[in-house]
């Protein structure tokens, strides 16, 4: 929960120093395995309604079928059911809570409103970010990941396509000015 703190403390000074204008921002969460992400959502949350950020996608790189809908739950709750929201597709992390006790990620979207019913059905998260970040002037997104690195990965990994006939990094290299990352362990 520190990191995650001092993850969004970043992203307030970020803010502060923008000459007023919110920072453009695309959530990058993997919203199962542990609860911090929702005290981080819900922290852009309150700085979007402080106009200091504008709130651009939410993505899960995480598979589980309840992350998606968790994420929906709370964008839903905070007044912004309109964030377009995506999932990691194809290979990589599957991963649900790993607390005892009733099991959150599905409390969550039993008990309030929300679109999207399982991540399955939500929208790719190559899409979204590769559709979000083509639409945004250059240099001017801040992308918050405190998950995997997958969807990052894809993204970088991309070629063009209806969004854009730039390569993923070369995408992330026009449209991105900063990458906020609550890393952890890396493989050797």
């Amino acid at each position: 929960m520190k990191k995650t703190l001092i993850l969004l403390l970043s992203v307030f000074l970020i803010s502060c120093s923008t000459e007023n204008k919110p920072v453009n921002l695309i959530f990058d969460t993997d919203m199962a395995p542990d609860y911090d992400d929702v005290g981080a959502l819900a922290m852009l949350h309150a700085m979007a309604d402080a106009g200091e950020v504008n709130i651009l996608a939410t993505v899960s790189s995480n598979k589980c079928e309840t992350a998606v809908p968790c994420i929906d739950v709370l964008n839903t709750y905070f007044g912004r059911p309109d964030i377009p929201l995506g999932v990691l597709k194809g290979e990589g992390p599957d991963r649900t809570t790993w607390h005892t006790g009733p099991g959150w990620t599905e409390e969550l979207p039993n008990s309030y409103p929300h679109r999207i019913r399982s991540s399955a059905d939500s929208e790719d998260a190559l899409k979204v970010y590769r559709r979000i970040l083509s639409s945004q002037p250059d240099n001017s997104v801040t992308i918050v990941t405190v998950g995997f690195f997958s969807n990052l990965k894809n993204l970088l990994l991309s070629e063009g396509d209806e969004y854009s006939s730039l390569s993923g990094s070369e995408l992330v290299k026009a449209k991105v000015k900063v990458l906020i990352s609550m890393a952890g362990m890396f493989p050797e």
